[in-house]
């Protein structure tokens, strides 16, 4: 993929997490201590600029309760 269809997808994965989050009422640093991912990281996960490692996707979905679908769709 290009750089910029990357970062697109970097930001629908944010804006997922973000969405998701909130459906369970969950501030950031809530889901921080769930994932055991620092907050800085979380933040960066969810405007799009971080590029996370499949194992901590794996992280948030597991805690969610989602499935990784859910966060790349």
């Amino acid at each position: 993929p290009t750089r910029r269809s990357s970062d697109l997808e970097l930001r629908q994965i944010g804006a997922n997490v973000v969405r998701l989050r909130k459906q369970k009422g969950w501030s950031r640093a809530k889901l921080s201590v769930e994932t055991g991912i620092c907050p800085d990281n979380l933040r960066r996960i969810e405007i799009g600029t971080g590029n996370p490692r499949a194992k901590t996707l794996l992280k948030i979905v597991e805690v969610l309760g989602v499935t990784l679908v859910d966060l790349v769709e």
